[in-house]
């Protein structure tokens, strides 16, 4: 049986998986997750406003460490879903 994570208001998020070697391509896919986990989170809890700031985050432009979310939005991001900036308090969900 496998564990999920929780957002902070409850809902398993999707499992997050990690297939790449280059660090800047798991960045990238952590920048991408955490997006689309937000974006599902705000549109699951009705909340508009956030939902619209979300969609409106520019992924086409990259970063040095070749994510494209800036160090604010992924700390908005990790707020948003676990209520720390750093996204270290992760709730596992109990089987």
């Amino acid at each position: 049986m496998s564990e999920k994570i929780l957002s902070q208001s409850g809902r398993e998020l999707s499992p997050f998986s990690v297939k790449t070697r280059r660090i800047k391509k798991q960045i990238r896919a952590v920048d991408e997750w955490l997006l689309k986990e937000a974006v599902k989170e705000a549109d699951s809890m009705g909340d508009d406003h956030n939902l619209t700031m979300f969609k409106g985050i520019n992924t086409e432009v990259k970063h040095d460490d070749g994510g494209f979310l800036t160090i604010a939005e992924r700390d908005m991001l990790n707020l948003y879903l676990f209520g720390h900036e750093d996204g270290i308090e992760i709730r596992w969900s109990k089987p």
